[in-house]
């Protein structure tokens, strides 16, 4: 999996709530809140 190393820190912190990971959108909105933050405070 290509994601691998950008997910597993956070399936370390958050666990699977009701069998479900919910690792991978938890990584995808925090990259797009930095993403946004890096937009807007870099020219």
């Amino acid at each position: 999996m290509i994601v691998q190393p950008i997910v597993a820190p956070f399936r370390k912190l958050i666990p699977p709530l009701g069998g479900i990971d919910i690792s991978p959108m938890i990584t995808i909105l925090i990259l797009q809140f930095l993403g946004q933050m890096a937009a807007k405070f870099l020219p």
